[in-house]
C-alpha cells in the first residue's frame, strides 16, 4: 500500500504536467494560426526589422509598441522628438528635415530600434513663403538640406527670406537671384578748377662813393631779400679816402623784374614788380564695369622712384634703395544691385599728379611731392542716375607788408622802403559718380575706338603745311554710326544722337517764367 500510495502522486504529477504541455502547444498553435488584427497605424514587430517611418515636418505619427514601454531615445533630439501618450503607444514629431533612429526599451529587457525619416513639404513651404513676401520660390530637400531657388525683386525681399528661413531652424541654402542685369558700368567725373592772382611790389637800392654808401634790402615772400646787393671799398684805395663800389661779379637775382643805375653817382636800384594770374582746369573721367558683389580697380598713371637710404654697421657706408609710388587717376568701386533699377556703390576715386610744392631735395636726389583729390564713400542711386559724391569751394586770400620802421610810414617815398605781397586762389572741385546697368554687345560688329579715323599725313601736308595727321573725310555722324551698329540704341547709356535736341539744365531767364512748365531747346548740329 505504501508503494501504491507513494506511487499514486508520482503518476497524478507526470499527468497534469503532460495536459499543462499539450494546452501551451494548442494555444501556441491557435494564436499563429489567428491573424493580428490591423491597425492604420505603424506597428512594430520586435522580433523583425520593421520599415522606416516618415514624417512630414511640423506633423506627428503614432507608433504601437509590442510591449510597455520603459525609455524612449532619439539619437539625433535636433531632427525628431517622441512623446509617451500610453504604455505601448508613442507620438513622433517631426522638427526639421535628416534620418535619425529611435531606440524603445520595453519592461521585458527587450530593445527596439524603428528608423525615422523626417521629410519637406516643399510645397507648404513655398505657399508661407509667397503668403508672406509675395514671391514665388521653389523648395527641394536633398538629405536633410533645404535649397530656395527662385529669383526675387531687390535685395531686401532675399535678406527677409533669409531671415525667414533661419528662424525654421533647417539647414538651408539659399540659391535665390535678383533679377535683371547684373553688371554695372561706373563713370566718375572729376572737375576741378583753380584760379590764382598775385600782386607783389618790392624796392632794393644800394649807393656808394667816397663820403657817402648804404643801401635798403626788402625782404621777400620767403623772408629773405630777393636781391643781394653788397658794396666794398676800391682795393688799395687809401684809409682816409676809401672809395666804396659795388662788387664786380654781382649778379642779378632771377626775382627781380627791373633794375637800374647811375653810373656817376653810384646808384643801383633793383625793383621787384609782379603781377601774376594763373587757371589751371581739371578734367577726369574714368569708367569701369564689374559685376554686382565684386571689386574693380583702374588705374591710368605711373609710378615715380623714391631713394631710401639705409643705414649700414658701424664704420660701413649706407645703401640706396629705390621705391616707388603710384599716381595719376585711380578708380576703386564694388557694385551691389539691389533689384528694380537700384545700386549701392562703395567708390573711392582718386586723382594725384606730381608737384613741385612741397618737394624734397635731400643727398643730391629731387623727390617730388603728390598733389592729391581723393574721396570714399557709398551711396545709392538709380540705374542712369547721377550723384555729386564729392565737392569743394575753396578761398585763400593772403597778404603780407614788410617795412622798415619809421621810413616805411612816409607817404609816397615810404613805398622805397616797404615790401608787399598780396595773393588770392580759388578752388571749385566736384566728383560726379553715374552707374548704369548693362550687358554685352553680341552682334559681332566693331566697335569705334581712339584714333579710328586718324591718318599718316604725306609729305606735302607735313612740310609743307605744317599737319601732324592727313586729311580725314567723315560723312555725316549718323551714317557712321548706324555702320557701326549704333544707331539703334536706346534707354541708359545710350549714346545721344548729334541732331537730337538738348534741355539745357540751367536757370530761367528773365521773363520767360517757369522752365520747367516751358524749357528752352537747342538743336546741336
Amino acid at each position: 500500500m505504501t508503494r501504491r500510495l507513494r506511487g499514486t502522486p508520482i503518476a497524478l504529477a507526470g499527468s497534469l504536467l503532460l495536459t499543462s504541455a499539450q494546452a501551451a502547444a494548442e494555444q501556441q498553435e491557435q494564436q499563429a494560426a489567428t491573424p493580428a488584427p490591423a491597425s492604420p497605424e505603424a506597428h512594430v514587430d520586435a522580433q523583425a526589422e520593421a520599415p522606416a517611418v516618415d514624417v512630414v515636418v511640423g506633423a506627428s505619427r503614432m507608433l504601437d509598441l509590442p510591449g510597455r514601454i520603459e525609455r524612449v531615445v532619439i539619437v539625433d533630439p535636433a531632427i525628431a522628438d517622441a512623446r509617451a501618450v500610453s504604455p505601448q503607444q508613442v507620438v513622433v514629431i517631426g522638427k526639421v528635415p535628416g534620418s535619425t533612429n529611435v531606440i524603445f526599451r520595453l519592461e521585458s529587457g527587450q530593445s527596439v530600434t524603428q528608423r525615422l525619416r523626417v521629410t519637406l513639404d516643399g510645397k507648404a513651404l513655398e505657399s508661407r513663403i509667397s503668403q508672406l513676401f509675395g514671391v514665388k520660390v521653389e523648395a527641394q530637400e536633398v538629405d536633410g538640406v533645404v535649397a530656395i531657388r527662385g529669383r526675387v525683386p531687390n535685395v531686401a525681399t532675399g535678406q527677409q527670406i533669409h531671415a525667414f528661413m533661419e528662424t525654421t531652424g533647417m539647414r538651408w541654402v539659399d540659391a535665390t537671384q535678383i533679377a535683371g542685369v547684373r553688371q554695372v558700368q561706373l563713370r566718375v567725373r572729376i572737375a576741378e578748377a583753380s584760379r590764382t592772382a598775385l600782386r607783389e611790389l618790392s624796392v632794393s637800392a644800394v649807393v656808394g662813393g667816397n663820403t657817402v654808401f648804404g643801401g635798403f634790402q626788402a625782404p621777400g615772400s620767403s623772408g629773405t631779400p630777393f636781391q643781394q646787393v653788397g658794396i666794398s671799398p676800391y682795393p688799395f684805395a687809401p684809409a682816409n679816402n676809401a672809395d666804396f663800389r659795388f662788387p664786380e661779379k654781382s649778379a642779378v637775382s632771377s626775382a627781380t623784374t627791373l633794375f637800374g643805375g647811375v653810373t656817376g653817382a653810384d646808384l643801383e636800384v633793383f625793383l621787384q614788380a609782379l603781377t601774376e594770374n594763373r587757371y589751371i582746369r581739371l578734367l577726369a573721367e574714368p569708367n569701369l564695369v564689374a559685376m554686382s558683389g565684386e571689386s574693380a580697380t583702374f588705374l591710368v598713371g605711373g609710378e615715380f622712384p623714391i631713394p631710401i637710404v639705409q643705414g649700414s654697421v658701424v664704420g660701413g657706408g649706407s645703401t640706396i634703395t629705390i621705391e616707388y609710388k603710384e599716381y595719376g587717376i585711380r578708380l576703386n568701386f564694388r557694385p551691389e544691385v539691389l533689384g528694380e533699377g537700384k545700386l549701392r556703390l562703395e567708390v573711392a576715386p582718386e586723382v594725384s599728379e606730381l608737384s613741385e610744392i612741397g618737394a624734397l631735395h635731400q643727398n643730391g636726389f629731387d623727390i617730388p611731392s603728390l598733389a592729391t583729390r581723393r574721396s570714399k564713400t557709398t551711396v545709392e542711386l538709380g540705374n542712369g542716375q547721377s550723384f555729386a559724391m564729392a565737392g569743394l569751394l575753396r578761398t585763400l586770400e593772403q597778404s603780407t607788408i614788410a617795412k622798415v620802421p619809421v621810413l616805411g610810414e612816409i607817404p609816397i617815398l615810404g613805398t622805397m622802403f616797404r615790401s608787399v605781397r598780396y595773393e588770392q586762389a580759388q578752388t571749385e572741385l566736384v566728383v560726379i559718380v553715374t552707374a548704369e546697368l548693362v550687358e554685352p554687345l553680341n552682334d559681332g560688329m566693331g566697335r569705334p575706338m581712339p584714333g579710328d579715323l586718324h591718318k599718316a599725313p604725306n609729305d606735302w601736308e607735313l612740310f609743307m603745311e605744317g599737319e601732324a595727321h592727313g586729311a580725314v573725310s567723315v560723312g555725316h555722324p549718323l551714317a557712321r554710326l548706324k555702320s557701326l551698329g549704333l544707331g539703334g540704341l536706346k534707354g541708359p547709356g545710350a549714346w545721344r544722337r548729334p541732331d537730337e535736341p538738348r534741355v539745357l539744365a540751367a536757370d530761367p531767364l528773365p521773363g520767360t517764367g517757369d522752365a520747367g512748365a516751358n524749357p528752352a531747346k537747342v538743336a546741336t548740329q
